[in-house]
């Protein structure tokens, strides 16, 4: 399948970590303006095209992910070595809540109730590469362990939290391989997916099909994921030599993605249409689109 660009709109910058609300309205990324050091916080609305901002001369802001009703959203500040964890609403009413101060640097991670926090923690038993699931529950400050990887593994990394499952889909990433698990919110039932190859840096679900989708930037693959039977349904390849990081499928036919490496523009293309859109793009790169 081959896709046509279609210009929809740019801004001078780079943008970057693109993280999708759960009812998929929405999207979260940093961006670094054009002769700036600092980088921002956007939240997008995908219908109509609003913008909302947090910005901080000399602090860097990265979103990590979503509340499961998509009302708020976790995002992490970095002023020189020191970090924290904050959360947002959705539309910047109001003052931002802090969280919990961070030792290590965090990627990613999801609202999974009322108070509870799960996400990525790296530094695992001393070691720097090595990354677990933590639960962290912000209104009384305790927290506990998901999982427990091997140490001959690069750890666990949080992918999806699915409220009408209850559950958390993680991938324990082995020297060779990427493995796809689910866990239960206590981290007692710990049911391996599917193993693959290739990296899964973003999951999605589908309540009505019962399936799991990824879209695999190494291979320009769209897989899709039977929790039914437990095996790999479809595999959609595209025709095009695009790069992209932060695939995210809104839907089997949609995925948000940035272009890699980073070259200043987030996408939105659909699979269904053979069309790919941009919903920011630097002009340096606006000249070389044909119509």
């Amino acid at each position: 399948m081959h896709y046509n660009e279609q210009l929809l709109s740019w801004i001078p910058g780079r943008s970057m970590r693109a993280k999708v609300s759960p009812n998929n309205e929405y999207v979260a990324f940093s961006f670094l303006p054009e002769g700036s050091e600092s980088q921002s916080l956007i939240i997008k609305e995908l219908k109509t095209g609003l913008e909302k901002k947090i910005s901080e001369l000399g602090i860097n802001f990265y979103p990590l992910g979503w509340s499961a009703d998509s009302s708020k959203l976790f995002y992490r500040l970095d002023e020189a070595d020191h970090c924290e964890v904050w959360q947002a609403q959705r539309n910047l009413a109001g003052s931002s809540r802090f969280l919990f101060e961070c030792d290590d640097f965090i990627e990613r991670g999801a609202g999974v109730g009322g108070n509870a926090f799960v996400y990525s923690k790296a530094n695992y038993r001393g070691r720097e590469q090595l990354s677990v699931l933590m639960n962290y529950d912000f209104e009384t400050g305790e927290e506990f362990q998901l999982t427990s990887p091997n140490l001959n593994s690069f750890g666990d990394m949080f992918l999806l939290y699915e409220s009408s499952l209850d559950t958390v889909f993680f991938t324990r990433r082995q020297y060779d391989s990427y493995e796809l698990y689910m866990t239960d919110m206590e981290g007692r039932t710990q049911t391996k997916l599917y193993e693959s190859k290739t990296p899964i840096w973003e999951l999605s679900y589908n309540s009505e099909s019962n399936t799991l989708m990824w879209f695999c930037n190494a291979t320009n693959r769209m897989f899709e994921f039977s929790m039914d039977a437990r095996v790999l349904k479809s595999k959609t390849q595209l025709s095009n030599d695009g790069n992209y990081a932060n695939a995210y499928p809104v839907s089997k036919e949609q995925v948000i993605a940035v272009k890699y490496p980073y070259k200043h523009e987030i996408y939105e293309f659909s699979l269904a249409q053979g069309t790919l859109s941009p919903l920011l793009m630097n002009d340096e790169i606006k000249q070389d689109l044909q119509p």
